[in-house]
């Protein structure tokens, strides 16, 4: 089965900005509890989440969210490691649903194309084409991801009873 490379770049990139934005955006900023898994795998000691809430007027309020690590006697602010992992965990999570819609969706833009081919080879055979010509079309159609892998056997199949 050939690879469509259009295909795994752009799930790549969709799960990547899915996973980075609403996991570090999102889901960080809002279940800030989370970061209690993040950070153990950034701390071998204990992880702390200090959150600070500003308020600068009625309708003007913020929080700062921190990650404190606590090992072998000294404090280390870890917010930063804690988000960047929540992000890629929420990449790899988010690449499964993404990589099957991509790959619905090639295949079904791919299946309208191909249709159309397989018609256009089988009015092509009616004008006397050889069943070699035939046959190789086809292949070329298969090799560009005109056809699917499928579509290609049903149709060779039909090419080899003729002859």
């Amino acid at each position: 089965m050939k690879i469509n490379k259009l295909a795994l770049w752009s799930t790549a990139g969709i799960s990547l900005f899915l996973g980075l934005a609403v996991g570090m955006a999102l889901i960080g900023a809002v279940i800030p509890s989370v970061h209690k898994l993040t950070g153990g795998l950034v701390c071998s000691g204990t992880v702390e989440i200090k959150e600070t809430k500003f308020n600068n007027g009625p309708r003007s309020s913020y929080s700062d969210l921190d990650v404190i690590c606590s090992a072998d006697g000294r404090t280390e602010e870890i917010t930063t490691s804690s988000f960047v992992i929540l992000g890629l965990i929420s990449t790899i999570l988010f690449s499964i649903p993404v990589g099957y819609f991509m790959r619905w969706l090639f295949s079904n833009t791919g299946n309208t194309q191909s249709s159309q081919k397989l018609k256009s080879v089988e009015k092509e055979s009616k004008n006397g084409q050889s069943g070699m010509e035939r046959m190789s079309e086809l292949k070329k159609m298969r090799d560009e991801n005109l056809i699917t892998q499928a579509e290609f056997e049903r149709k060779k199949s039909e090419i080899m009873e003729e002859l």
